[in-house]
């Protein structure tokens, strides 16, 4: 779930992001620093009690304002504009993980760590700094008298010491705003202003203090419960390696701007991860996976459940391992539910993020279609942050206020399969000249629009049944043996920027061959979607009555957040299927210890 442009226009922050955020996949990785990074505080003492103790919210909010208010009536170098806009974003994120194999922990980290994002403009809000560059990477490092650091702040409560990083944050950041206006305006004279937008928009003042969240990870009890489900699998020959990982996140916000803005609030993800890994008798590496998300650790199955999730997932892997592989195909499928989702994330979502709309390096896939019909009409899709549960299903991708300060708001992407908006932050583009709420970051990272809850809505379904009779038909109305059904994905990944051809794909982890006459489904392996995201999205002919939910986390440039994804089932007329890129690799020589012979 990452545009490929992503990695290659801010490939540092990047690295430092990884430090302070999981991988961009349905569950997270597992991934972390092994040394902690400064401004880090580890050991599970860190992380007791609330996120973070509210009566010190006031002393915090404080700091920011004062040095804001000096920024604002005092910052100017020589005959040089004084700043227009300035906005401090802290937030302060906790994450602590347990991770287990074979009946043992080897990882178990509690870390803590402070980022802030410093934003700067000089001119006004039709005309500054930032125009031009719709990918602002802001925040970045400090820089000063020759020396720099990454953007981690004081995780003390301590007035003084946080007034000293915002004060040599905003230096760096003012002195290459000015620098930036400067070129921008020496740029008039050689380059066209194609889109002659705005750049900056207006938002309305917003003050909110939310509550405090509870963050008190029980890490003893998830010790010994990773240790007792990752021993489940050490004793199946099959496995040659497995992990379970706990990982929960706690983040309090804090945002202030000069136009009046002033927000505190709080929020905790919590995850499980259960991978088993092996390699079928050719050499290909092959995966099951069960993950969770939640809010709190009461949203993931029950300690039974998870034992029989656990050993399902080892069964699951024993049956992939002897699977066929799936050849090179086109034609008819359907897509489960989560399947669905990513299908729309990659597809759609990306190319309806406003900065990519009137940036000159991205495809720009829908920038001119407005009204007009891109999808079929039996189809609604939406962008709602504001929406928590799905069901009884807690959405990642759930939040109040942006990182621009902006109320989160249900925006209307495509109505009966015409295209009606974008989403956008407070970067105008040429269709329109305000927020919707969609402009998000992770720790230091300058806001960019970003999906929240992508949500599909069908008014053309039908029960599971009928869906499949309706492939097993269309198949042999294409003269194909079987169709195929994607069962699950393993997140994917997207193109749009017009040096590269436009293409999305998703690993497919799960794979059926539907057999037209005799309804079998055979499981097969080692194949991965691709497509062209107008031509695919436009054979969709018919959606399944069975909405579900994919959690995961997303990657662009504005850095990795959590997300998610609404949709039923779909039977797409022609999708396309490739061998996926594979080292064959032997087999160990000997089973594994706990294995019988």
């Amino acid at each position: 779930m990452q545009p490929f442009n992503a990695v290659w226009r801010n490939l540092f922050t990047s690295l430092l992001l990884a430090l302070a955020a999981s991988a961009c996949r349905p569950a997270p990785s597992g991934e972390t620093a092994r040394s902690v990074p400064a401004g880090t505080q580890a050991g599970s003492a860190a992380i007791t009690g609330t996120i973070l103790d509210p009566s010190q919210r006031p002393e915090i909010l404080e700091a920011m304002r004062s040095e804001l208010e000096r920024s604002r009536t005092s910052l100017k170098a020589k005959t040089f504009p004084a700043p227009y806009f300035v906005a401090y974003r802290i937030n302060d994120l906790t994450h602590v993980q347990v991770a287990g194999r074979a009946g043992g922990v080897f990882e178990d980290s509690a870390e803590r760590q402070r980022g802030l994002y410093t934003e700067v403009r000089v001119g006004d809000y039709g005309f500054d700094n930032t125009g031009g560059n719709r990918f602002k990477s802001g925040g970045g490092q400090f820089s000063f008298f020759g020396w720099s650091r990454p953007p981690f702040i004081s995780l003390d409560s301590n007035a003084d010491a946080i007034r000293f990083d915002l004060w040599a944050s905003t230096d760096s950041e003012y002195k290459d705003a000015v620098s930036n206006f400067l070129q921008r305006k020496a740029n008039e004279v050689t380059r066209v202003d194609r889109y002659k937008t705005a750049s900056f928009a207006r938002a309305e003042p917003v003050s909110y203090q939310g509550p405090a969240v509870a963050f008190s990870p029980d890490l003893d009890a998830w010790r010994g419960r990773v240790r007792a489900l990752s021993a489940r699998l050490k004793a199946r020959k099959e496995i040659i390696d497995s992990e379970v990982r706990y990982s929960a996140y706690g983040t309090e916000r804090f945002l202030l701007n000069t136009e009046g803005t002033s927000i505190a609030d709080a929020d905790a993800i919590y995850s499980l991860m259960i991978t088993a890994n092996g390699r079928a008798e050719d050499g290909e590496a092959v995966q099951a996976v069960r993950n969770y998300y939640g809010r709190s650790e009461s949203d993931f199955p029950s300690a039974q459940e998870l034992e029989s999730l656990t050993d399902e997932a080892g069964r699951e892997l024993t049956e992939i391992r002897v699977a066929p592989v799936q050849t090179p195909y086109t034609g008819p499928a359907i897509l489960s539910p989560r399947a669905a989702g990513v299908f729309f994330h990659e597809a759609v979502g990306h190319r309806l993020e406003g900065e990519r709309q009137d940036d000159d390096q991205e495809g720009q896939t829908f920038a001119d279609k407005l009204e007009t019909e891109i999808i079929p009409p039996f189809l609604d899709v939406y962008d709602d942050p504001s929406q928590k549960t799905e069901g009884t299903i807690p959405l990642n991708g759930y939040y109040l206020y942006d990182d621009d300060g902006v109320p989160a708001r249900k925006t209307m992407l495509i109505e009966k399969g015409v295209l009606k908006d974008f989403l956008l932050s407070r970067a105008p583009i040429r269709q329109r000249d305000r927020s919707n709420g969609h402009g998000r970051a992770s720790m230091f990272m300058a806001p960019m629009a970003r999906m929240g809850n992508l949500v599909v809505r069908s008014s053309k379904t039908v029960s599971r049944e009928k869906l499949f009779e309706e492939l097993r038909a269309e198949a042999r109305r294409q003269g194909k043996p079987y169709g195929l059904y994607v069962e699950e994905v393993d997140g994917g990944e997207t193109n749009t920027s017009r040096w590269g051809v436009q293409t999305f794909k998703g690993v497919a982890r799960k794979l059926y061959q539907v057999n037209t006459e005799t309804r079998a489904l055979t499981l097969v392996r080692g194949a991965d979607i691709v497509g062209t995201p107008l031509a695919s999205i436009r054979k969709i002919s018919l959606t399944g009555d069975d909405y579900h939910v994919f959690n995961g986390f997303c990657g662009a440039e504005s850095g990795y957040v959590p997300v998610s994804a609404v949709a039923p089932s779909v039977l797409v007329t022609e999708i396309e299927v490739q061998r996926r890129s594979e080292e064959p690799l032997t087999q160990p020589l000997l089973p594994p210890p706990a294995a019988r012979p």
